[in-house]
C-alpha cells in the first residue's frame, strides 16, 4: 500500500449503551497517541464515527470494536485520500 494514500472510514451502529461515559472514556483512552483523527460519538442510542489515517492503525480500531460485543457486525463505509481530512480527534 502506498503510505500516502489514507482510510477514511464512517460507520454507526444503533445499540442501546447505558451509561455511554464509560465508552467515552476507554476510546478516549485507546485513540490518544493514534495515527488517524476524527470524531467518535457515543450516546445511549450507539456510536456514530468518522476517521482518517493510516490503513493499518485504522484496521486495529475496526479489531478492537469488533472485539467489543456491542459493536460487533458494525458496517463501515470507506473512501481514501491524500491527505489525513480531520484536523483532530474527539471522542465525545
Amino acid at each position: 500500500m502506498n503510505e500516502t494514500r489514507f482510510l477514511n472510514l464512517a460507520f454507526y451502529k444503533f445499540v442501546s449503551l447505558p451509561d455511554p461515559f464509560v465508552q467515552r472514556a476507554a476510546f478516549r483512552a485507546h485513540c490518544a497517541g493514534k495515527p488517524f483523527k476524527g470524531t467518535l460519538l457515543f450516546s445511549t442510542e450507539g456510536v456514530n464515527g468518522m476517521l482518517s489515517g493510516k490503513e493499518s492503525a485504522l484496521r486495529d480500531f475496526q479489531a478492537h470494536l469488533a472485539a467489543l460485543p456491542e459493536f460487533s457486525g458494525m458496517e463501515y463505509k470507506e473512501t481514501w485520500s491524500t491527505s489525513v481530512v480531520f484536523p483532530r480527534m474527539l471522542v465525545k
